[in-house]
């Protein structure tokens, strides 16, 4: 499970309320979303696309949201699925992403087969 105890990080703005371990659904102004996941505070991530957003394209959010003109809505973000096991979490942010389909702009940190995902479906 996604873990919610009292964050230690004095955050200067957060967007959401604190959590650890979470794959993250960030809406966007055009209709898609970005979905990705973290070990950390949700909050420290959402900063950090927040912070490539005026820099150099380096992500997928920042390269989309200049080509296309929309904003990320950081504080609409959903907490799509929350474990603390990096395998697990990382299975469920590749099968979010898959579910979610053009409406994506992430790519998934790992790659699942299409037998995988056709057998996930079926949960």
């Amino acid at each position: 499970m996604s873990s919610s105890r009292t964050c230690t990080i004095k955050h200067h703005m957060p967007f959401v309320p604190c959590k650890n371990n979470v794959i993250y659904s960030i809406p966007l102004s055009c209709g898609k979303v970005c979905v990705g996941q973290t070990v950390r505070c949700l909050n420290i991530r959402l900063h950090e696309h927040h912070s490539s957003l005026k820099g150099v394209l380096f992500s997928h959010l920042s390269a989309h949201c200049a080509a296309c003109g929309c904003t990320p809505e950081f504080c609409r973000t959903t907490t799509v699925y929350g474990r603390t096991d990096s395998r697990i979490r990382e299975i469920a942010e590749a099968f979010a992403i898959c579910k979610n389909g053009d409406t994506c702009v992430s790519a998934p940190s790992i790659a699942l087969l299409d037998c995988e995902l056709t057998y996930l479906k079926k949960t």
